[in-house]
């Protein structure tokens, strides 16, 4: 961007400068649109994928109340097929977002720094807590150092 005291003082040349703004202005806004378009196109197929699971679901509810008919070795393959379907609708929708979701949201476990050792300089005190006597309280068994 160009401030002002790098403004050219010549009339054709901010006219020209003043296009340029123009043009890459235009094209900044067609781009957009574009990602708009973009943008209501993967949501139309998204709902569209909704309801045809829906519509699947449905009907093999129908097979399934039907199964036990004349006919009922039909609809069992009948019903095969459409759990197929609407399994294979499941995976893409799966697959759509997971692809829609960005890399950098996933983000590691935290974990804590490794603690640093004490300084040298510190006095090391060893304190013992024993039981009167050498005897446990609880067993009554000889106290033994670990």
């Amino acid at each position: 961007m160009l401030n002002r005291a790098k403004l050219p003082d010549n009339v054709d040349e901010l006219q020209a400068l003043l296009s340029a703004q123009f043009t890459e202005v235009e094209a900044l806004k067609r781009e957009s649109n574009a990602f708009k378009l973009e943008r209501h196109a993967l949501k139309l197929t998204a709902s569209g994928n909704q309801q045809e699971i829906q519509r699947l679901t449905l009907l093999l509810d129908m097979l399934r109340c039907k199964l036990f008919g004349q006919k009922s070795e039909k609809l069992n393959r009948q019903i095969d097929q459409l759990e197929l379907a609407l399994e294979a609708l499941h995976i893409t929708q799966g697959e759509r977002i997971n692809a829609q979701q960005p890399e950098a949201e996933i983000k590691p476990p935290c974990t804590a720094p490794p603690r640093r050792p004490l300084p040298e300089h510190l006095p090391r005190e060893t304190q013992t807590h024993l039981p009167a006597g050498n005897r446990c309280p609880d067993c009554g068994q000889t106290v033994v150092n670990l």
